[in-house]
This record gives structure tokens, C-alpha cells and sequence, in this order.
């Protein structure tokens, strides 16, 4: 998943920046899943908020992906509120350390050092780079670096993940957000000038939009299957999404 940045401590100006993450060996600590389970318990389980129109860019592209409430998805999520939450986190854990927001993107530039990642490389990742090379004429993705603070080897000839190899049906992935499914067939249908077009114009970022929950589909039930046995109690497993036969048989295939 690559991610485009415009703002942020060492971008004053505006500029378009990149960063990029790939699945973590561990789905604990897989960013991918993380996001596919939160879209899930927003929009997909049973109970959950209604599904967002993508009938125009308007509908959506006041929406934020973490907002300050949920049931006002145009609020943005306040920097108090990320740092009360991430203080209750630490505490929780009996974690201590001086920073709250901030301690994440310290630590993983410690791992990736640990981990033997060149400087180069994590300098590229926090965008701590401002040399003319790497702004105007390299990508923004530094590959060793995401490789490794995913769990693989830098060298990129090592990434496998034995709880992929099983694809889920195409029947099953529907049952989760099927509006996706409803509105990139609108789009795809969609002609200039047609008179019963369903969405008012096609719209880049909502298409990309669309296809990554598509993808997440495949992450989140995949995912499910290592994380049900992690976390059995999880009160998420009382869906009926994972309590269906095409579930149980993907699942004992997985």
C-alpha cells in the first residue's frame, strides 16, 4: 500500500511525498490487516455504519479514514485525542516512554538499525533526506527498509507468506463491504454523455479507493484465520461473516 503525504515536520511546502508498506510476517503487527479490520468493524460487520457513496467525489472526500468520531466521519482526529489514546496504550502495557505520538517512528528507525538496514535507507523512510538526488530523481520508496521492518530479508528474495497461499472464494469476499463490488461496477459502466449514468463522473481516488478494500478482503479473511487462534475470545469472531460453512472450509484450508 503506498500512501502520498503533502504536509508533515519535514515538509513545510506542499511537496508530494511517498511511503510505502507491504503485509508483516506477523499479522499482529501487520499494518495492512490492521486497516482491513478497522474498515471491517466501520463498515462491514453486522451492525456496523452505513457503507459511504461514491456516487460523486463530494460524497466522500470530506470523509477521513481516522476521524475524530466515528459517526462523524468529516471531524478530524484531534492531536489530544491520538495522545491520550496512545498514553492509555503505553500504560496499559507498562510501556514507558517519554514520547506518545511520537515513539513509533523513533522506535521502528531503531529496529530497522538492529536489523542492519543502511542509514540511507531509514533516512529515506522517515524522510530525513533532503539531499537533490533523492528528492527530484530516486523513488520515494525505500525497499530494504520496508522489507525488513515487515519481518523479510532486505535483499527482497525472502518474502513469502504461508497464510496467503490460500486465495478466499470470490463468494466469500463478497459478504464482506459488497457495496464495493456494486460501485466499481457503476464506475466501469460509466460513458460521458449517458443518460442513466449511476455515478456523476469517474474519480481516480475513489476507484483506488474501492480496489484497495477489495484487496483488504483477501488480507482481513486470510489474517482471520491466524488471529481467531491468537485471540479466540475476541468478541469480532461473533459475526456471522466467520461462523458460515464457506468460511469454516476456507479457513480449515488455510
Amino acid at each position: 500500500m503506498i500512501m502520498t503525504m503533502r504536509q508533515g515536520k519535514q515538509n513545510q511546502h506542499g511537496k508530494v511525498e511517498y511511503i510505502g508498506c507491504i503485509r508483516n510476517a506477523d499479522p499482529v503487527l501487520c499494518p495492512l490487516s490492521a486497516l482491513a479490520f478497522y474498515f471491517f468493524y466501520r463498515w462491514g460487520r453486522n451492525g456496523a455504519l452505513e457503507f459511504p457513496s461514491f456516487r460523486q467525489p463530494e460524497d466522500y472526500y470530506g470523509l477521513f479514514v481516522f476521524p475524530g468520531s466515528i459517526r462523524v466521519p468529516t471531524r478530524p482526529l484531534s492531536y489530544s485525542t491520538q495522545f491520550e489514546w496512545n498514553r492509555k496504550m503505553f500504560q496499559e502495557a507498562g510501556i514507558h516512554s517519554k514520547e506518545k505520538t511520537h515513539s513509533r517512528r523513533k522506535q521502528s528507525a531503531r529496529l530497522a538499525e538492529l536489523d542492519g538496514v543502511p542509514e540511507t535507507q531509514i533516512r529515506r523512510a522517515g524522510r530525513w533526506n533532503t539531499d537533490a538526488m533523492t528528492g527530484a530523481y530516486l523513488s520515494y520508496l525505500p525497499r530494504a527498509f520496508i522489507r525488513s521492518i515487515a519481518g523479510f530479508p532486505q535483499e527482497g528474495k525472502g518474502y513469502f507468506l504461508p497464510r496467503a497461499r490460500e486465495t478466499p472464494p470470490a463468494a466469500l469476499c463478497s459478504k464482506i463491504w459488497p457495496e464495493v463490488d456494486v460501485w466499481l461496477e457503476r464506475m466501469e459502466a460509466y460513458r460521458p454523455g449517458k443518460a442513466d449514468n449511476e455515478v456523476v463522473r469517474l474519480d481516480l481516488a475513489g476507484s483506488g479507493f474501492l480496489y484497495l478494500l477489495g484487496a483488504l478482503r483477501v488480507v482481513l479473511l486470510q489474517d482471520s484465520v491466524v488471529l481467531r487462534k491468537e485471540f479466540p475470545r475476541h468478541p469480532l469472531w461473533k459475526d456471522p461473516l466467520f461462523d458460515g460453512e464457506e468460511y469454516r472450509r476456507f479457513a480449515g484450508r488455510v
